[in-house]
């Protein structure tokens, strides 16, 4: 069975002003390279808190925006993890630079159900448009947009109950495109931009206005 957003926002209690969720995310690179990696994998976790010693993920429904400079480059490929789209199945949709209504949710007593917190919820790829042309670094940004966050909490799992969470950070995702082949003047000097390789990096959070 599977069930629609608006069913699961009816199986909300009222908001709890205890109750918050954050997100946190990751990139594979901090460094894309026209003349060397060009793709960008980026996964999005939440952090859920609340006045019980259980909390775990309810269910969630958010947006993934190209802020700066996205259109650099596409979207690539997705996936809801941890079977968070059985839910719902993805109804995640792009037009090729943010990602829309990505749905991702468990209700325990049917099929898998993790107690992750915090818990690896969404992955996206991005991948760097052919032939761009860059006389200096530029910064790519993408934030999420949260419609709706439900948290359960309890002294166990069995007693949990679903609340409304106050998002309290949104995630801000960013990382560098370096112009090819990686050297560019700073007025009469030059710097070489040594790019790391294959690490992962936590990314910045804001707080909603």
């Amino acid at each position: 069975m599977r069930l629609t957003p608006l069913l699961i926002l009816a199986l909300a209690g009222t908001a709890n002003a205890q109750v918050i969720w954050t997100w946190l995310a990751t990139v594979d690179e901090p460094v894309i390279d026209p003349d060397g990696v060009t793709t960008q994998r980026v996964t999005l976790s939440a952090l859920m808190e609340a006045p019980a010693p259980t909390v775990y993920l309810a269910a969630t429904i958010f947006d993934t925006l190209g802020a700066i400079n996205a259109e650099y480059g596409h979207i690539t490929d997705w996936q809801v993890l941890n079977n968070l789209a059985d839910l719902t199945g993805d109804l995640t949709t792009s037009d090729g630079v943010s990602l829309y209504n990505t749905n991702a949710g468990q209700l325990c007593l049917w099929g898998p159900c993790t107690h992750a917190n915090p818990i690896d919820v969404f992955e996206f790829t991005w991948q760097l448009n052919d032939a761009v042309d860059l006389d200096a670094p530029i910064d790519v940004m993408y934030v999420t947009d949260t419609a709706a966050a439900l948290v359960k909490a309890g002294t166990d799992h069995d007693d949990a109950e679903v609340y409304e969470a106050n998002v309290i950070n949104e995630a801000v995702i960013t990382w560098t495109i370096v112009p090819a082949p990686g050297v560019w003047c700073m007025g009469a000097g030059a710097a070489v931009w040594l790019a790391p390789r294959r690490r992962r990096t936590s990314v910045q959070e804001r707080t909603p206005t």
